[in-house]
């Protein structure tokens, strides 16, 4: 009859949201035994009631239904453990593969961590350890995640990762409309940080010897490295590089939906993009406090490529090349058929405009007739008697 009393509440959609009417019925009566069975809980530890909390709930037509199943929940072991199960679960598929999965139908967020230390890996969900396991640091060790049909983070905490590992993260689900899956890599510093963008969601990022793979991502929060490298899928890429809000971080912005938005640290040495091999679009904004050593590389790749450069109100010079500019930094291009440098007045020792080629041709054709002049005589001298 409770069930029936909920399936009837569910089926009438009286008092959900139109999100909650889309999600099947097993599963939001599933959500509100476990919401209940929690209330439950909680009131029985303190010893105490808070009873306006429930004359609010009364209100609720599910109220008494719930009520008595949450007690149900709580009393019944075998049941409880059936929900438990239901959730995340981690498998140690041999000695140097682990496996973490929560289901797509588990509508939670989680909250994903791999702890690296000198021996082995914490493995976390909701900042609860799941599992300390020993490693071995001869091979290449391998983790699965597998999101659920929440918005799932998943993050990789290198601070004490001294062995090379595979982790390949599959966001599966997430609440339409929302922040989505996402992953950060945090701690540590690798020498080489490689992002290969195979589209919107997925990816792969090489960190010297090791590699992270993903798949259904929104958000990618990179890893401080000497030097950072940025590929693009072989599609037109509208690609925007810029300061971070985050102090001493860049931002790469898609605005044409075919890679994921990137935040990763400043890098010391180096930084490279790499354009695919249609036709793409790259506006360089502020960069920030970047390091003054650091090399910038832009290559356009194959296609009509435009490049944008924001001199933030400085002079440059443009040498074909390279742009340097003032007080700032020298943007090193290639393979970009069209170069646009915005804010900024170009100084002389660049390449030259078409009017200054003319006063240039002008000036050159001057100094040879003065020279002609005073080197030949005869020539001087019959203009001198004209």
């Amino acid at each position: 009859m409770l069930l029936v009393l909920l399936e009837d509440k569910v089926k009438k959609g009286k008092g959900m949201s139109e999100e909650m009417k889309e999600i099947p019925k097993h599963l939001f009566i599933l959500h509100h035994f476990k919401n209940f069975k929690s209330f439950f809980i909680m009131q029985i530890l303190n010893k105490s009631t808070n009873f306006s909390l429930i004359n609010q709930l009364k209100t609720q037509k599910l109220f008494y239904c719930c009520f008595f199943l949450g007690f149900l929940f709580t009393s019944n072991p075998l049941i409880s453990q059936t929900i438990q199960n239901s959730a995340t679960t981690l498998t140690k598929l041999s000695n140097n593969r682990i496996k973490l999965e929560s289901p797509v139908s588990e509508l939670e967020n989680n909250k994903f961590e791999i702890k690296f230390s000198e021996s082995n890996v914490q493995i976390l969900d909701n900042g609860k350890l799941l599992k300390s396991v020993a490693i071995e640091t001869s091979k290449q060790n391998q983790f699965e995640v597998f999101g659920g049909g929440g918005d799932d983070l998943l993050s990789v905490d290198l601070a004490n990762s001294n062995f090379p590992f595979y982790i390949k993260f599959d966001g599966q689900n997430n609440f339409s409309g929302t922040v989505g899956d996402a992953l950060e890599i945090k701690n540590g510093n690798a020498e080489n940080a490689v992002y290969y963008y195979y589209n919107k969601t997925d990816g792969l990022i090489e960190l010297d010897d090791s590699k992270i793979e993903y798949f259904g991502l929104e958000p990618i929060i990179g890893i401080a490295a000497a030097n950072a490298t940025l590929n693009m899928p072989n599609t037109s890429n509208n690609a925007v590089l810029s300061d971070s809000t985050n102090p001493g971080e860049l931002e790469l912005t898609d605005s044409g939906a075919t890679f994921e938005n990137t935040i990763f640290p400043f890098p010391t040495s180096s930084l490279t993009f790499n354009g695919g091999d249609m036709a793409d679009e790259l506006t360089i904004n502020d960069l920030g406090t970047l390091p003054t050593s650091i090399t910038l590389t832009f290559d356009g790749g194959a296609g009509n490529d435009v490049l944008i450069i924001d001199a933030m109100g400085e002079t440059y010079t443009d040498n074909g090349t390279s742009i340097q500019i003032t007080g700032s930094y020298t943007y090193n291009y290639t393979s970009f058929e069209t170069v646009t440098v915005n804010n900024g007045t170009l100084l002389s020792g660049g390449v030259p405009t078409l009017s200054e080629w003319g006063l240039i041709i002008l000036a050159l054709l001057l100094m040879t007739l003065g020279a002609l002049y005073l080197v030949q005589p005869k020539w001087r001298n019959s203009l001198e008697q004209e």
